[in-house]
């Protein structure tokens, strides 16, 4: 699940210490349209259906910060 994008890695560093739930998430950096891009991504989930309830147990500025719940493969085709 990705759960943020942005073009400098440092607000990426900042959100995922403001929340706990984030320790395990990771931050990688990635190409999109020959720019680069850091995602800051968590979990490997069965189905959405978990990946949702995963969601659904987060404080409100995760789950309402519009995570993108995505295959890791396209994700990892962008991997720099």
């Amino acid at each position: 699940m990705q759960l943020l994008a942005a073009q400098e890695e440092a607000p990426l560093v900042k959100y995922k210490s403001k929340h706990p739930s984030l320790k395990d998430a990771k931050i990688a950096l990635t190409l999109r349209k020959g720019k680069e891009w850091y995602v800051l991504v968590i979990g490997s989930y069965k189905s959405v259906a978990e990946a949702k309830t995963f969601l659904s147990k987060q404080p409100k500025p995760i789950s309402s910060s519009k995570p993108w719940i995505r295959r890791f493969k396209p994700l990892q085709k962008t991997l720099k």
